[in-house]
């Protein structure tokens, strides 16, 4: 459970910090700087995202078990929280393997409707 966070926190990270910078304008320039500094990571390599996506949505609810863990153990959850609300963004690419990297990205930054939970019956 301890490599899962780190790992696919680590995927969460990565398209958050692609996002914002591609919302900025510098994109390019966090590509670049990535390249040099952190090769081979999502962050450098943002196709590795759309690679890990088709099975990301199974992710969500792994991210919030590991918050539940975090929390069991004194730790905050809110890593691993905001890891699944990045997953359940993606959720409409379930098992999609031509999904872009530019539609992840985009999928991150639209405003998203809350869900209303249904009334109880009378």
């Amino acid at each position: 459970m301890a490599f899962a966070a780190y790992n696919k926190i680590s995927y969460a990270l990565a398209a958050q910090t692609l996002a914002l910078a591609d919302g900025h304008g510098v994109l390019d320039d966090l590509l670049d700087l990535a390249a040099h500094l952190l090769p081979g990571t999502p962050l450098a390599r943002p196709e590795q995202l759309a690679g890990a996506e088709p099975r990301a949505w199974r992710w969500e609810p792994e991210m919030r078990e590991i918050a539940r863990a975090w929390r069991d153990t004194g730790l905050p959850g809110t890593f691993a929280e905001a890891a699944a609300e990045t997953f359940d963004r993606w959720h409409g690419h379930k098992d999609d393997p031509t999904v872009t990297v530019a539609r992840l990205l985009a999928d991150l930054t639209q405003e998203r409707t809350v869900r209303e939970p249904p009334a109880p019956h009378p």
